[in-house]
């Protein structure tokens, strides 16, 4: 997959997609991305996890990015 993004097919309503793009490095690739309604105190919170090839991505229901780097090796299963 080169520099395919989940927002370039994105449904108009789903506005948790519409940053993704600019957190993305140059040649970073999603690989996956979830819309989930949950936050970290378990209250109703609209949220997003992006796996891509070097990095999981999560937007806060504040509209706060956080990233994690995968390293090599790193298994998600």
């Amino acid at each position: 997959m080169q520099h395919k993004h989940p927002e370039d097919g994105s449904r108009p309503d789903d506005s948790a997609l519409a940053g993704l793009r600019s957190q993305l490095a140059t040649h970073e690739n999603v690989l996956c991305a979830l819309t989930v309604d949950l936050s970290p105190q378990l209250r109703f919170q609209r949220g997003l996890l992006a796996l891509t090839d070097q990095r999981l991505l999560s937007l806060d229901g504040d509209g706060v990015w956080s990233a994690w780097p995968l390293s090599d090796g790193t298994e998600i299963g």
